[in-house]
């Protein structure tokens, strides 16, 4: 017979509700000012912004955050910065420019979703902590 367990309020939940519920509860715990910031930056790179012409091989559109930042005066750098463009993650290129405005423009996404994937690892590690501190050794997660 399966293990029960109580959370909350919640009681005679299975090994796997329990850890549903430790995840939601961590989950909300962690949303922030942070979480915010991250989806925000990453609507503020998406290419939502249609573009008149296309160059060949060019991702269709440009984002608000790179239609503006390219608008301030020529910040030019003295290298070419590297920055990854495309509309998914399986369409993913790596691209360089001396504009440091749209180089910025281009970078804002790749900072948001790291700022996400890190939490998703911290959600993810501390429910998995909580939920093994509270059931028997045969319902652990490691």
């Amino acid at each position: 017979m399966e293990n029960e367990y109580a959370y909350g309020s919640s009681q005679g939940l299975s090994p796997r509700a329990l850890f549903l519920c430790i995840l939601a509860d961590t989950f909300m715990e962690k949303m922030g000012v942070s979480d915010a910031a991250a989806v925000f930056a990453i609507i503020l790179g998406q290419p939502l912004i249609p573009t008149r012409t296309i160059v060949n091989g060019a991702t269709p559109g440009t984002s608000i955050a790179s239609k503006y930042l390219s608008q301030l005066p020529q910040a030019k750098s003295p290298v070419k910065l590297p920055m990854l463009t495309g509309r998914s993650v399986y369409k993913l290129r790596l691209t360089c420019t001396h504009n440091i405005g749209r180089w910025v423009g281009r970078t804002i996404p790749m900072v948001g979703w790291v700022i996400l994937a890190a939490d998703a690892a911290q959600i993810s590690f501390k429910a998995a902590s909580r939920y093994n501190a509270m059931v028997a050794a045969e319902d652990k997660l490691w």
